[in-house]
């Protein structure tokens, strides 16, 4: 399936997220807008996410957020907000 070019991160954070989604689903082809679920992502992995978001980042998100918000793009657009979900 053709997705187009991949939307790069806007930011350092946002490019951290995005490497943790690779890392953790095995692929290299992420970009900001992609949906973790969508490509495969479970719960499990979600897990995974958070926990190396708060190691090696210090990055505290909630799982919810996570769940929620699905892309790189939005779980920081989310936690920069406070955790509330964009509008």
């Amino acid at each position: 399936m053709f997705r187009g070019r991949l939307a790069t991160a806007r930011d350092e954070t946002e490019q951290q997220v995005i490497d943790i989604f690779r890392e953790v689903l095995g692929r290299a082809d992420i970009g900001a807008h992609d949906d973790f679920f969508g490509l495969g992502g479970d719960s499990m992995g979600v897990a995974r996410v958070r926990q190396s978001l708060l190691e090696r980042h210090g990055i505290d998100v909630p799982y919810t957020l996570i769940f929620r918000q699905r892309t790189p793009r939005r779980i920081c657009t989310a936690a920069s907000d406070g955790g509330e979900e964009p509008r």
